[in-house]
């Protein structure tokens, strides 16, 4: 946030949606890790197989910012996949924490989530990812991207202040 936590006022939401959106209104910027839930349901018979994700980094820059407020989500019941995204190589490194990759097969009233997190050790990074898919018998591709800008992750120059912020209870400041 490019400004002090005394002059960010009270956010008026305990939701995280809100409370992200809030930020960025703010003109906040996620700190080192950025959390994208992709979720693929199908809807026929035939499977959709998801053959790769791929991130791209458009821009980087030296660190900035002033306060860090940290959002923290409340865990759910649903099984989620965590593909973790290194900014910091060339190119980005896609990976998933656990289990089985890339191909996953999605069928008929099959849910996907996956939770894309992309973190930065080393600079304020502006990207977007494109999701790989075959449906049908095509190969198709998506681009993941923040309302058709790219997402942007950084690291905090030193000397910064830190909130939190935990879904469900008021911010701490």
């Amino acid at each position: 946030m490019p400004k002090p936590l005394s002059e960010l006022g009270d956010p008026g939401s305990t939701n995280l949606a809100q409370l992200h959106r809030w930020a960025h209104s703010r003109g906040g910027i996620d700190a080192y890790w950025t959390l994208i839930r992709l979720v693929v349901q199908g809807r026929s018979s035939t499977p959709v197989v998801l053959q790769a994700l791929q991130v791209e980094v458009v821009s980087g820059e030296p660190p900035s910012g002033r306060t860090l407020v940290k959002f923290q989500p409340v865990a759910g019941g649903i099984p989620v996949r965590t593909l973790n995204v290194e900014l910091d190589r060339t190119p980005p490194t896609v990976q998933f924490e656990e289990g089985p990759g890339f191909p996953l097969r999605v069928s008929s009233g099959e849910l996907e989530v996956i939770d894309l997190l992309a973190h930065t050790a080393s600079c304020t990074c502006r990207w977007v990812a494109t999701l790989h898919f075959t449906a049908d018998g095509e190969s198709d591709s998506v681009t993941i991207d923040d309302h058709g800008q790219p997402f942007e992750t950084r690291v905090p120059k030193n000397g910064y202040e830190v909130g939190f912020c935990n879904e469900g209870v008021p911010c701490r400041f």
